[in-house]
């Protein structure tokens, strides 16, 4: 009989008394334990089951529990007689940053106090003991939301100090999607005070701690280059790329093959390899992504499970905000093609709007980029990891320019249909209630508007091959939409303009300008060798100040 699968069960006790569907990865904690690195920071991409993990390893070592045998007995771990002998021998302190989503650094500051004193508190049996310290015993019960940045910095520190007096081993620091709360500060204006302040306090529970046995943390991403972790250069750091820990995170298709035939569904293989195959870790190919995997099991539905949980916030800013450049590479992936790009697996917030590098390497660790091969170079050719992917950045797109549900398809009616104020109509609502997401007032406000191609992408691929940033005649279109049916279908040039502010007196001046640059640079000419006539290449010019909007 097939076992009970538990969505969204991360506790590795509960499954493993439940008997609920388990996929057994025990072979990382005696790997991770035989690498000796004292600390380790692992990146893997959301839903990849790094929180079990972390908890599979607080269980199995937690001096604070006494039922390894019955929960590993069967798994590989327990196989290691060296590895038996380590279970339940030491403290184990457990964090995670997952939940914390501050909107301001004082309310950061705020929280990051709360979490520490929640991971106090569950040693509280040291506040009373006369193995420790007194004046550490004090130190550690009193801590509240008023202790000094340097308490706050070193308090974790403490606590293993005191854990190391009363039970005579050093303990094992565990810290879950350590890179949530930097993302947070990115987002909304605080990382130059968050990022002073982590900084202290990685280094005081990672570097500078001498009672440390090992110390092991998750995220997505590695941040690199801040002073985040200016000093933090003792971890042993394990990215996608990196050869260590392969298939610790995520499926197999060994193990995607007897999950479906646990349940009965193994005639689906071909369909679920094409949704949710694709993930390389290290030189590890057909790694599958649990969460879809765990769903489609379950619901018996092929769609994009892992998309559709929760909004990657830091992912949708930068594409949003992306420059022509990347747009015009993202539409290659939308399309299936591979692009060529270099990678740096370091990310550093500064640099992100700064060149496409960071844009890739950010949706390379996160997941949705798979490297297809590696140049000698340090090019990197990348490609959508799979079809889940492609669909749910398809969503993504929609959502950008669909807060009321109609206005985007309104607008691709008008387009086809050359209605010029019914095209001015739909835009401008668009602009009113969707453009407040993104930057339409930054240093280069056109790279938003050229954006606006994903959002025809979606609605159009099936019947228009849509290029942007390309070369035809003297120079290089905006937008071109090409039939894939001559016949059935019209053609399109569409070129973006930003009002240029002293120069141009109204947005007619700036819409002047768009339509002769057209026709001065002679876009319409590849069309025109492809047997398209010109009195079916209709062109447009569409014109922006800010939120305000024309099209002619």
């Amino acid at each position: 009989m097939a076992r009970v699968i538990g969505i969204g069960m991360q506790d590795f006790a509960s499954l493993r008394k439940d008997n609920l569907f388990y996929v057994d990865k025990t072979e990382f904690l005696r790997s991770w334990w035989l690498s000796k690195d004292q600390v380790t920071l692992l990146t893997r991409p959301r839903r990849f089951g790094k929180t079990l993990m972390m908890r599979t390893v607080e269980r199995y070592f937690s001096c604070h529990y006494q039922d390894q045998a019955d929960l590993f007995g069967d798994l590989k771990v327990w196989q290691d007689s060296d590895m038996r002998s380590l279970a339940g021998s030491m403290p184990v302190i457990f964090m995670s940053f997952g939940d914390l989503k501050p909107t301001d650094y004082a309310e950061a500051r705020l929280a990051f106090a709360d979490k520490l004193k929640f991971v106090l508190d569950k040693f509280a049996y040291l506040y009373d003991s006369d193995k420790v310290a007194d004046d550490l015993r004090l130190t550690l019960k009193s801590f509240g939301h008023d202790a000094k940045d340097a308490l706050a910095k070193n308090i974790i520190q403490k606590l293993c100090v005191a854990l190391y007096q009363f039970h005579g081993v050093k303990p094992i620091i565990l810290l879950d999607e350590y890179d949530t709360l930097l993302q947070e500060a990115w987002l909304k204006g605080y990382w130059d005070s968050l990022s002073e302040f982590m900084r202290g306090w990685i280094n005081a529970t990672f570097k500078t701690n001498e009672v440390l046995e090992r110390g092991l943390l998750t995220g997505i991403t590695r941040i690199g280059k801040e002073s985040f972790f200016s000093d933090f250069n003792n971890a042993a750091v394990v990215t996608v790329t990196s050869p260590q820990y392969e298939t610790a995170f995520g499926f197999t298709e060994s193990e995607v093959r007897a999950a479906l035939t646990e349940y009965e569904l193994e005639d689906r293989f071909d369909d679920v390899k094409r949704w949710y195959d694709g993930f390389r870790f290290g030189q590890q190919d057909g790694i599958y992504n649990p969460w879809s995997i765990i769903q489609f099991l379950k619901h018996r539905q092929l769609k994009p499970h892992w998309l559709n949980v929760g909004a990657d916030c830091l992912i949708e800013h930068e594409l949003a905000t992306a420059g022509k450049v990347a747009k015009a590479d993202f539409e290659k992936l939308m399309s299936g093609e591979t692009i060529t790009a270099m990678i740096s697996e370091q990310i550093s917030f500064r640099d992100l709007r700064g060149g496409v590098t960071f844009l890739w390497s950010l949706l390379l660790t996160a997941g949705y980029l798979r490297i297809v091969d590696e140049g000698m170079t340090g090019n990197y050719q990348l490609k959508l990891t799979n079809y889940e992917v492609q669909v749910g950045f398809e969503n993504m797109i929609r959502r950008w320019f669909d807060t009321d549900s109609n206005a985007f398809n309104d607008f691709v009616i008008a387009l086809l249909g050359c209605d010029v104020d019914a095209l001015n109509a739909c835009m401008t609502q668009i602009a009113e209630e969707s453009f407040s997401f993104f930057d339409v007032t930054g240093r280069t406000p056109e790279n938003f508007y050229h954006g606006f191609v994903l959002g025809m992408l979606v609605q159009l691929k099936d019947r228009f091959f849509i290029t942007s940033n390309r070369e035809s005649g003297l120079g290089r279109y905006d937008v071109m939409l090409e039939p894939k049916d001559h016949i059935k279908d019209d053609a399109f040039i569409l070129e973006f303009k930003v009002k240029q502010s002293g120069h141009e007196q109204s947005l007619e001046d700036t819409l002047k300008r768009a339509k002769a640059q057209i026709v001065a640079k002679d876009y319409a000419s590849e069309l025109v060798k492809r047997g398209i006539e010109k009195d079916r290449i209709h062109t447009f010019g569409i014109v922006f100040d800010h939120k305000h909007v024309l099209i002619g």
